[in-house]
């Protein structure tokens, strides 16, 4: 073994190895692998441009609008949740409805997935918030007249 490659005792590794907190490169993904991130939310939804990213986003907001237009964090949370599950619902619909049969395996996730959905939507609440009116600092900010 040559001094060289021999791993020192104050870095646990060879000297020209990478560090073990070094972060392996990212690859660039492929144009139409990306998904859209949403702005300060951080959930990844298909892109707008594509029929089903425009239903998952349409949805999206529906739900917002459903809590009242301003979700806390945790309503935030479970609507990005009811968006993932509606999009791997519709995927099992689609499947369903093109080929006739989903297979048993395919039958026990749909199922898995409706039930989650159900509880979620129930968390999130069955009748809709009004829309909260904004605040006296709000309306300052936006420069527009009480």
């Amino acid at each position: 073994m040559r001094t060289t490659d021999a791993v020192s005792p104050e870095t646990d590794h060879a000297p020209d190895a990478p560090t073990p907190d070094a972060a392996p490169a990212a690859r660039p993904r492929p144009a139409s692998l990306r998904a859209r991130a949403d702005k300060a939310k951080g959930l990844r939804i298909p892109s707008g441009r594509t029929r089903e990213g425009r239903e998952l986003l349409t949805f999206r907001e529906t739900l917002v609008k459903h809590v009242g237009g301003k979700p806390s964090a945790a309503q935030t949370v479970l609507i990005d949740r009811a968006t993932m599950l509606q999009m791997h619902l519709n995927r099992l619909d689609e499947t369903a409805a093109a080929g006739g049969l989903l297979s048993e395996h395919a039958t026990k996730i749909y199922l898995a997935w409706s039930n989650t959905q159900a509880r979620t939507m129930r968390m999130l609440g069955l009748k809709a918030t009004a829309e909260r009116a904004p605040t006296l600092a709000e309306i300052i900010k936006q420069g527009k007249p009480a």
